[in-house]
């Protein structure tokens, strides 16, 4: 495959090993600057031949944002530049975007970068001109500054043109958010309070039919709250790590929320999934169990609302726990019955929930119809 440097001169690809391909790597990386400095020079031009103004000086029509990211003029006072840029006219985008073959709102997108980068990033716009700085960058921190204020764009591009071509993304974000804290205080304060708004603890259990005795305890909440717990969840991983426990510490972890649970709660103690220290509380489920699957290594029964669940993992959740144990129902048997009332077994298992007799959320249960003694009708006098 033949290409040419930067220089105009031909080669073969194939023709180089590997410190061959490095050097005309390195010129390419040139040449691809070279052509999007090319690029973003055109549009800034492009720019300044379509003004939102007439040829008479006279302010005219504007191309602004939609709020759907698309143009509309007459619907939207939000214009492609930020604070600072300049206007450029109304539909001038379309010609551009088709051009460069891309869609108008991509073309609207180009434009509204170069002008925030000529006219609120200065300092990044001259390293993009000196190549050191690749044009894909220099945009990403224009669109990321396009919302800020002048001043505050300003001191970002100060901040951050010297060392932008090396930075990432986490750097770009983290120095834009400390730049709007600077000098807008009043939309950290909003985002802090918004933040707010979503703290909460969740536990799920897992998809109908998905449950494996696992679930998910999700947790939002003051950045310096949880980070104290998750310490005291590391710090009690290496405890039982200590006290002769093989599991992973992904495991050990997960574990060590049962261990701080019993500490809270005077737990007696044991382990979740085998071994570790017992959990506390009084969770409280509907186990379904036939007497014949508890002598089986394999036996199963069945978790109410849950699903199914081993009787090693129900072995690892009874350990240390205090229970207290009903008679057994059948609730398969579907004997008859000759007589109006129901027998005490029937009643019973009617009370009894079962997997059939619950829907998501609520809990119902199945009420029993019961005789009532007869009350003749009094007559009634006209």
């Amino acid at each position: 495959m033949t290409e040419t440097t930067s220089t105009g001169a031909a080669y073969e690809v194939e023709d180089f090993d590997a410190a061959g391909v490095l050097v005309l790597l390195e010129d390419t990386e040139t040449q691809v600057r070279v052509a999007e400095r090319a690029r973003l020079n055109l549009v800034a031009r492009w720019c300044v031949l379509h003004p939102a103004r007439t040829s008479t000086g006279q302010p005219a029509a504007h191309a602004t944002w939609s709020e759907t990211g698309e143009r509309d003029v007459l619907g939207c006072d939000e214009t492609l530049g930020g604070d600072g840029a300049p206007l450029v006219a109304a539909f001038c985008a379309e010609e551009l975007a088709a051009a460069l073959r891309v869609s108008p709102r991509t073309g609207m997108q180009l434009i509204a970068d170069v002008l925030n980068l000529i006219h609120r990033l200065p300092r990044v716009w001259a390293r993009v001109q000196g190549l050191q700085v690749p044009g894909w960058r220099a945009r990403r921190l224009a669109q990321r500054t396009a919302s800020l204020s002048f001043e505050t764009t300003r001191w970002v591009d100060e901040h951050l043109a010297t060392r932008i071509g090396s930075c990432g993304p986490v750097t770009i974000d983290r120095v834009v958010a400390e730049a709007t804290a600077l000098f807008e205080p009043e939309h950290q304060v909003e985002a802090e309070d918004q933040a707010r708004t979503g703290w909460g603890v969740r536990l799920s259990h897992g998809a109908v039919g998905d449950w494996v005795g696992t679930s998910t305890l999700d947790a939002v909440g003051d950045t310096v709250d949880l980070t104290r717990f998750h310490d005291l969840v590391c710090a009690t991983a290496e405890e039982l790590e200590a006290a002769g426990d093989t599991d992973t510490l992904g495991q050990r972890k997960a574990k060590a929320l049962g261990v701080i649970t019993d500490r809270l709660t005077g737990g007696s103690g044991g382990g979740g999934g085998g071994g570790g220290a017992r959990r506390g509380g009084k969770p409280r489920f509907y186990l379904h169990l036939d007497a014949t699957m508890l002598d089986q290594p394999t036996g199963l029964g069945v978790v109410e609302q849950l699903g199914p669940v081993t009787m090693t993992k129900l072995e690892a959740w009874l350990g240390g726990t205090r229970l207290t144990i009903h008679p057994i129902l059948d609730l398969n048997r579907i004997d008859a019955v000759d007589e109006y009332k129901p027998p005490a077994w029937m009643d019973d298992q009617g009370a009894a929930p079962g997997p059939a007799l619950c829907v998501p959320v609520v809990r119902t249960r199945l009420q029993v119809l019961r005789p009532r003694p007869h009350r003749p009708l009094r007559p009634r006098h006209r």
